[in-house]
């Protein structure tokens, strides 16, 4: 059972359209790490400002970096 968990996990793709997103908004440039306290700041004015769409982007961006990639 944990097999099949782990395959579906694995799956998880960006799609292109999104890719890059969150550099351009924060102004950082494609192929540059955006820094932990950046997310942190990104993260406090979209809660502040009621954008939901963006905090979940910042969080999705949070999650992803602690993952493993091979």
């Amino acid at each position: 059972m944990a097999n099949k968990y782990l395959e579906k996990i694995a799956k998880i793709e960006i799609k292109p359209a999104n890719k890059g997103l969150l550099h351009k908004k924060m102004g950082v440039g494609q192929g540059k790490k955006i820094s932990e306290g950046s997310l942190e700041a990104e993260k406090a004015k979209a809660k502040a400002s009621g954008n939901t769409k963006l905090e979940k982007e910042v969080v999705f961006a949070e999650n992803a970096k602690k993952w493993h990639k091979g």
